[in-house]
């Protein structure tokens, strides 16, 4: 129950898509342009038997996935590879929209927006913190917090003997990746022992901490 009020809670990708709050907002916004993609595909080619049934299948495999993605949200991922199809279609007719526009200024930035928006949801939404930057801004707006999450400062392990590293969920599987060194808890939902450990000796204060390290 501790871990799970002090960290499963509160791991994002692990919460139902209405957690979100006002971010669910890009992520709704893009399963709608993707049904509304395979709602198109799906009557234009009503009387086509083999193209209906291609997107018949398309639409049952996002359908699914889709409800999964509702109720966890790194589901989502996979929703959205089933409905890129419907995706690249209204982006297809809307960029035919644009091109159709007279005013040639409109025009072109109309043409040129349309993919550069679809585009920047999609980035938005699948890679929301996929450089080291982001890791170190996780780790808080202090100097000194920042600073641990470098791989220089992180280098500087690698001098001591390898050991047990007892440190931050969030900072051990950097531990991992650049030392020898082994550490007590990931974010990892099979250890709930040594989370719960690592938990409760960082909200402690050192009195209470140094006995469970």
């Amino acid at each position: 129950p501790f871990v799970q009020t002090y960290w499963y809670d509160m791991v994002e990708e692990g919460m139902p898509l209405w957690g979100k709050g006002t971010q669910a907002f890009n992520f709704i916004l893009l399963h709608v342009i993707a049904i509304t993609g395979i709602g198109i595909a799906l009557y234009q080619h009503r009387r086509d038997k083999e193209l209906y049934r291609r997107w018949l299948i398309t639409a049952f495999l996002y359908g699914w996935a889709l409800a999964v993605g509702l109720i966890v949200l790194r589901a989502n991922g996979m929703a959205y590879a089933f409905g890129l199809g419907g995706i690249a279609l209204v982006t297809l007719h809307c960029w035919q929209k644009a091109r159709a526009i007279s005013n040639t200024l409109v025009r072109i930035l109309a043409s040129v927006a349309t993919p550069v928006l679809v585009a920047m949801l999609l980035q938005l939404i699948l890679f929301p913190s996929a450089d080291h930057q982001s890791l170190m801004a996780r780790a808080g707006t202090n100097a000194s917090q920042a600073l641990c999450f470098d791989p220089a400062s992180l280098a500087k392990l690698n001098s001591l003997p390898s050991g047990l590293v007892f440190t931050t969920i969030d900072m051990a599987p950097e531990i991992l990746l650049n030392t020898p060194h082994s550490v007590v808890a990931t974010g990892h939902h099979r250890n709930a022992n040594g989370i719960d450990k690592t938990l409760r000796a960082f909200r402690a204060s050192s009195e209470g901490a140094r006995p469970i390290i």
